[in-house]
């Protein structure tokens, strides 16, 4: 019996040392494909041309226009019809548009502009949420719970001018419990 214990452990030894052998190598082309594509870009004057370009790009970009968030609910949240969301967990906020005392977004400059929302909800609830613009809804999540919880996501993109307003609105009469961390809100400027 312990012939063949040993014998089994052996075998696993030396699986383990090809495995590590095989990464090693795996590693070594790696880095050798990495070092021709260098090789490459070097020789190539058009990629070299078009690297200068790209990095004198990103050495004039202006990070100080960008504008991004993302905020969550804290705290699980009940609201009726036509309510606001206010995301009132505010994780990201570059360009501060994004005001998590009322849930509204006012646009800080014009552009085209990616909102998502993700809404969850509890078991045997359902609701209609909206990404509205300027008062109109723009996008739609619609989310039914019969066993669990469910949630339900809705992206938009649009052109936005300075000072344009942007939120999450629900719709249906009843009033529907919101649940926190995973309800959210973001956008980010594209261009």
């Amino acid at each position: 019996m312990k012939d063949k214990k040993i014998l089994n452990l052996e075998n696993k030894l030396t699986l383990c040392e090809n495995q590590s052998t095989v990464n090693n190598l795996e590693k070594k082309l790696t880095l050798r494909e990495n070092q021709s594509t260098v090789k490459n870009i070097e020789k190539n004057p058009t990629l070299r041309e078009n690297q200068s370009t790209v990095k004198e790009g990103l050495e004039k970009r202006d990070i100080s226009s960008n504008v991004a968030f993302y905020a969550r609910l804290s705290q699980d949240v009940t609201l009726g019809k036509h309510s606001t969301v206010i995301f009132d967990s505010e994780i990201t906020n570059y360009g501060g548009g994004y005001h998590s005392f009322d849930g509204i977004f006012i646009c800080p400059r014009s552009g085209v502009y990616l909102f998502t929302t993700t809404i969850l909800v509890h078991s045997g609830q359902w609701i209609r949420a909206f990404i509205v613009v300027n008062g109109s809804p723009v996008a739609e999540s619609i989310v039914h719970s019969e066993g669990g919880y469910e949630s339900g996501s809705t992206t938009v993109i649009v052109h936005l001018q300075n000072n344009d307003h942007v939120y999450v609105r629900t719709q249906d009469d009843s009033d529907w419990v919101l649940r926190a961390s995973v309800t959210s809100f973001a956008g980010v400027l594209l261009f």
